[in-house]
């Protein structure tokens, strides 16, 4: 039996807001610009305008 290959793996760092998905909002709120996805998974805005996932 042959298994399926695995899904590909989400990026964790995209190099500007246009990597991000779509549908989400921001939140400055704490001072740092955080992009929180529709489904929750929050991604924070480097200095240099990239964005690394978190979780």
């Amino acid at each position: 039996m042959a298994t399926a290959p695995p899904p590909p793996a989400q990026p964790t760092t995209v190099a500007d807001y246009t990597g991000l998905p779509p549908g989400g909002t921001y939140d400055q709120s704490t001072g740092q610009t955080v992009y929180i996805q529709a489904d929750g998974v929050q991604w924070q805005m480097m200095p240099d305008g990239s964005f690394n996932r978190l979780g």
